[in-house]
């Protein structure tokens, strides 16, 4: 990201300072032609007075020397300032590039401290989660906490507890999308397959909410190379979303397609769908949408589509989304075949 940012900041540096040179140019090449035939004017008109009684000379009569001259002078004067131009373009282009960096350095300082926190603040809060949790658990089965209303209590605190541990979770895998380096993981594997296990782990979620699950491949044997681990946690937060936000008796569908050189995976469904003003914020870090998608039995902390996009940023690829409330949302991913 920070790399991109350096390169436009660069351009933009560029055109700036080509902006100054091309009108300093044009300024030096108006003012040596006026100054050339000035100059040359006053040269002939002296000439001119000297030997005008031995040879006068008609006034519409134009010297050709003169104009083969200034026509040398014009075309000297665009060379010499062409190279000028890009001599000044390399030079300005390394400075700009380094000051670029210089300027973003304490921002990308600043973000690596902020991954840095977040990471280490998922990490410190997972263990204690989950000892809280299994104490919880295990007094929950005491005699002495076998009443009604201490019973309730303590499922309410657990249930507050694996929220907790789900946005660790979330937390950490955003972390490691956003620090990835580890390039060892990227392989050839069939998309269609990894598409089909996915399915399989989320039909019993799926069935409890009443929504049915499709998966149509162009083929049966569609070759990727990437992250298989991080393309199927992407299939399983878009078809999570697909099955969450749905209506009873809705359809959950993954399209898979070659278009040219690019892999299409799109996971649409027919359910609540996304208001208009939502669609440009969704893949936000905790964004969460108007009330229609975050009603209680829709808890979440608005971290999954930044996921996903974190990871088809990775693989440069692109993340889209059209959706219609109460019609049902569409998202399509476009990925490079050799990304």
């Amino acid at each position: 990201m920070l790399k991109s940012a350096r390169i436009r900041l660069t351009t933009w540096y560029l055109l700036i300072i080509m902006c100054i040179t091309v009108s300093f140019s044009i300024v030096v090449y108006s003012g040596v032609v006026k100054s050339t035939e000035r100059a040359l004017g006053n040269y002939e008109r002296g000439i001119e007075q000297r030997f005008e009684k031995m040879l006068p000379l008609p006034n519409n009569i134009q010297n050709p020397a003169r104009i083969e001259m200034i026509k040398n002078v014009k075309t000297n004067t665009i060379t010499l300032l062409f190279v000028v131009n890009i001599a000044i373009l390399i030079i300005s282009g390394s400075i700009s590039y380094f000051l670029a960096g210089v300027t973003l350095e304490p921002i990308e300082k600043m973000l690596e401290k902020q991954k840095k926190f977040i990471a280490d603040a998922a990490h410190e809060l997972k263990t204690p989660l989950t000892s809280m949790k299994a104490q919880l658990e295990v007094g929950q089965k005491c005699k002495k906490f076998n009443t009604p209303e201490s019973s309730e209590i303590v499922s309410s605190v657990i249930e507050d507890i694996d929220s907790l541990t789900t946005l660790t979770n979330d937390l950490l895998k955003a972390s490691r999308y956003q620090n990835y380096e580890n390039k060892n993981s990227i392989e050839d594997f069939n998309i269609t397959e990894v598409a089909n296990k996915v399915h399989e782990s989320m039909k019993q979620k799926a069935i409890k909410q009443g929504v049915t699950i499709k998966v149509n491949s162009s083929q049966d044997e569609l070759l990727v190379h990437a992250d298989k681990n991080a393309i199927k946690e992407l299939i399983t937060i878009l078809l999570d979303n697909a099955i969450k936000f749905n209506r009873k008796e809705g359809l959950a569908e993954i399209n898979i397609n070659k278009e040219d050189k690019n892999l299409e995976i799109e996971v649409k469904d027919n359910g609540i769908g996304i208001s208009e003003k939502d669609i440009p914020f969704v893949f936000d870090r905790f964004y969460k949408a108007d009330n229609s998608r975050t009603r209680k039995s829709f808890e979440g902390y608005g971290l999954g589509l930044s996921i996903a996009k974190e990871i088809v940023n990775l693989h440069s690829g692109s993340i889209s989304v059209k959706s219609r409330p109460n019609k049902g949302s569409s998202f399509l991913v476009k990925l490079p075949i050799a990304c």
